[in-house]
């Protein structure tokens, strides 16, 4: 199943399971949505197979919202790929002890097709594609073998990245949370339709170009590991998300000769999930100033 969280031209959440071009709406089936959506659909989805029928409303009258939007703040894992980890000059050869891990929050992503910010302080815009695990129930101090029976589903992570920022700082986090700058979407695809996530595929393009065209086979810290480790210390619950990382071929990875720029069209596709694309504007154009707030 492909579950969506969307929005009506009336600004209500919903929830939705995508067929084909249209999103069938199981928010009555699903009750009260509370802050997290996609936590509720997963924990009525774990009693009750949802309907296949239900109100059809068209993909092109809603508006996408990331699928996990209201979870625990997001955990991203930093320079998981080793190409990339070499090209940010960061860390040496070799399987890290532990994986580097920092907090992205919901203000700094947008949905599907959704307009992403480049910040009015840094043209250092860079583009990161991966993908996004979905924890799918409470879990705590989870065993590196039983860590897929915890997966909810996954999505695909567009890691917007203000370089400037992020590397001139102790840790990631302002350059990895300015507003609108990242994207989700453009809907979560449940577990039991992909078995395996080191067996996919990572491409990401910036207008025609091919920048990242990779493999999850490639992580320095598998799924199950990351899950494992996260696990040993804080416990997760239906809806939160890991990004598990980008591999080579971002801007900073190819010398930062070229940023990501106002118009252009940044698309990131995993087979057995879909493509997330969003275009790029500056802070300037978005008609609020500095008083822009986040949907």
């Amino acid at each position: 199943m492909r579950i969506a969280l969307f929005e009506r031209p009336n600004r209500a959440r919903c929830v939705g399971m995508v067929v084909d071009n249209e999103v069938v709406d199981l928010t009555d089936w699903v009750g009260p949505l509370g802050c997290a959506p996609l936590a509720a659909f997963l924990v009525r989805a774990a009693q009750e197979a949802p309907p296949k029928s239900g109100e059809r409303i068209p993909v092109d009258e809603v508006t996408w919202l990331p699928p996990a939007l209201g979870s625990a703040a997001p955990i991203c894992v930093g320079l998981n790929y080793a190409d990339h980890a070499a090209g940010a000059r960061q860390t040496g050869p070799g399987v890290p002890i532990h994986p580097a891990l920092f907090s992205r929050y919901w203000t700094s992503l947008v949905g599907h097709q959704e307009p992403i910010i480049r910040p009015r302080v840094s043209e250092q815009f860079d583009v990161e594609g991966e993908l996004v695990v979905v924890i799918g129930t409470h879990c705590w101090r989870v065993p590196r073998e039983r860590a897929l029976t915890v997966i909810g589903g996954y999505t695909i992570g567009q890691e917007g990245s203000v370089r400037d920022w992020q590397r001139a700082a102790p840790t990631p986090t302002a350059g990895k949370n300015f507003t609108n700058s990242g994207a989700m979407g453009p809907w979560m695809v449940t577990a039991d339709e992909l078995p395996d996530p080191a067996a996919l595929r990572i491409i990401t393009t910036v207008n025609t170009e091919t920048l990242q065209d990779s493999d999850t086979s490639l992580m320095l810290v598998d799924v199950p590991t990351l899950i494992e480790h996260i696990t040993a210390f804080m416990p997760l619950s239906p809806g939160d998300v890991i990004f598990t990382g980008t591999p080579a071929g971002t801007f900073l990875d190819r010398g930062g000769q070229r940023w990501l720029a106002p118009g252009d069209v940044v698309c990131v596709e995993i087979p057995g999930i879909g493509k997330l694309q969003n275009h790029i504007v500056d802070e300037e154009d978005c008609g609020q100033g500095s008083v822009f707030a986040p949907r």
